[in-house]
């Protein structure tokens, strides 16, 4: 009877040991460390693989950078495209206060798309005039942003965050404003690559008037 008993006590403070909610701080670690690794990964496509004559000529050296111009420009601009992907995921993350199995599959999902940001670029990069390059990059932002609307709907809808339900409504409408511009640069790639590219820059002023549309129709 006594084994028994101290059994059930072992037992009951092994049971309150564990909380009820769950730590989010652990998938946001796994997270920026997707995040880090894929930031690395991109100076990869940044060698200077042509032969020089004198190695110490500052011509010829400056000759073989300029070759690899497209690169250092995909490398520079992939690295800000992430980097403000990777605060939109904290910000997105601020107010969810746990995670269930869905958030966790769902956020796996969105680091697939960063884990993978690296061949885009790089695609880009070496062949910045190849339509497909071009697609392959949009496409994978697009999937980028349709998670992270996914992810932000799951967790208010699930109980998860704190914030109330308009909290989400401007990272809503941000969100699947990006994926259509996105989707949209695609068939403008197959006319001109490089015009695809600049259709991007819509973002910036359709995302600064859905976000004053979102803070316009927020309940009070």
């Amino acid at each position: 009877m006594s084994g028994g008993s101290v059994e059930d006590n072992a037992n009951g403070r092994e049971e309150a040991a564990i909380p009820d909610d769950r730590d989010i701080g652990r998938p946001l670690a796994l997270s920026d460390g997707v995040f880090a690794i894929a930031i690395t990964l991109l100076t990869f496509q940044l060698q200077v693989t042509q032969p020089l004559a004198n190695s110490k000529s500052w011509s010829e050296l400056a000759s073989a950078i300029s070759d690899i111009e497209p690169r250092l420009e995909s490398y520079t601009i992939t690295f800000l495209v992430l980097g403000a992907y990777w605060m939109a995921h904290h910000r997105l993350f601020r107010g969810i206060m746990s995670y269930d199995r869905p958030l966790l599959l769902l956020n796996l999902l969105y680091l697939l798309g960063v884990g993978f940001t690296p061949f885009p670029a790089s695609l880009v990069g070496t062949y910045p005039s190849n339509p497909l390059a071009v697609v392959i990059y949009a496409g994978n932002l697009a999937w980028l942003s349709a998670c992270s609307g996914i992810i932000g709907r799951h967790a208010q809808s699930a109980g998860l965050s704190a914030r109330p339900r308009s909290a989400y409504l401007k990272g809503q409408w941000r969100a699947w404003c990006s994926v259509m511009i996105l989707l949209l640069s695609m068939p403008v790639a197959i006319l001109s690559a490089r015009w695809a590219q600049y259709f991007w820059l819509l973002l910036w002023p359709a995302l600064y008037f859905v976000t004053r549309k979102a803070a316009a129709t927020r309940p009070a």
